[in-house]
């Protein structure tokens, strides 16, 4: 059910590909991505290990967290500077064609004269762009690595527009100002999605505690009752008895198998949460694993927390 409901939010949320392929992109990109290659199998393996050893579930799940923190922390930091540069690409575009015209000379010379410090996010792309122009290099091939370096998937669809419109002869003033537009737009429409994203994920966390503490506060009690009623049960041989206590009935095999199914459980609503969260924000994909490490660490904090406080309540 958590899984057709992730499917929904997929289907309904609005299907747009912000960033361009990770191998290709942003050094952001490019350095997420190769932290993913190595920190989760690390993550896997450690987790493996604890679990070997016998360590706590809850220390275990908030081990696996802190393997994926700097894949997510990497991916939230990319996807920020992505939405910077989409922002201050309007003005670019605009910024260039204009001075293009009135000018009256070429972009690579527009380049040159215009004030990149406008532009903080995009300065050091802009700067890359120039002197591989300014060195004689195919010029679209430079725009066209431009784009990638930037990461963003608007820029690299919307930079092709606007050197081609200029290319065959549009005025860049006009080309420039349509283009610009056209982005401005994109980023307002996106600035509304990640404000209702930005709710929704804060709301999934929250759910993923509540219903993490309700599983565990359930199977705490159950164990509880059943370590109970057997100290209290005669034992020995010979002793029979026909009492019928329904948490009595629970063997240690059938004690174990059920702290399985509520673990199994925790970690698929939490992946499911992290999934969903990613669906509605639409960004940087790598980003899932920034959600996946809040609902894993805050499902090990229950498990931390919530068995002593049934031991204290049932004790008291």
């Amino acid at each position: 059910m958590s899984g057709f409901g992730t499917w929904i939010i997929w289907r309904s949320a609005p299907h747009e590909i912000m960033n361009v392929m990770a191998s290709e992109g942003s050094h952001d990109q490019r350095l997420s991505l190769r932290l993913l290659r190595t920190t989760i199998p690390l993550g896997i393996m450690t987790a493996s290990l604890l679990y070997i050893v016998g360590l706590d579930t809850g220390w275990i799940l908030i081990a696996f967290a802190l393997f994926l923190v700097p894949v997510g922390a990497i991916s939230l930091i990319s996807d920020r500077h992505v939405t910077k540069k989409d922002v201050e690409f309007s003005t670019f575009l605009r910024s260039t064609g204009g001075m293009a015209s009135s000018t009256g000379t070429t972009l690579k010379e527009a380049l040159t004269k215009i004030d990149l410090t406008s532009f903080p996010a995009l300065e050091p792309d802009i700067n890359r762009l120039s002197t591989r122009l300014q060195a004689l290099v195919e010029p679209e091939i430079c725009w066209r690595k431009f784009a990638q370096e930037t990461g963003s998937r608007l820029i690299s669809d919307v930079i092709s527009i606007f050197y081609r419109g200029i290319r065959i002869g549009g005025d860049p003033e006009r080309v420039g100002f349509l283009c610009s537009l056209f982005v401005a737009k994109t980023t307002q429409l996106r600035a509304k999605r990640r404000l209702t994203s930005g709710t929704f994920s804060g709301l999934a966390a929250v759910m993923q505690v509540v219903v993490s503490g309700l599983m565990v506060f359930v199977l705490s009690i159950v164990q509880n009752f059943a370590e109970l009623v057997k100290t209290l049960m005669p034992t020995g041989e010979g002793t029979q008895t026909d009492m019928s206590i329904g948490m009595a009935d629970f063997s240690a095999g059938e004690l174990q198998f059920l702290a399985m199914i509520t673990l199994m459980m925790i970690i698929v609503l939490a992946t499911v949460s992290a999934l969903a969260s990613i669906a509605t924000d639409g960004g940087y994909k790598l980003k899932v694993a920034l959600f996946l490490a809040v609902t894993t660490f805050v499902s090990g904090v229950c498990y931390l927390v919530v068995p002593p406080l049934v031991d204290s309540i049932l004790k008291a």
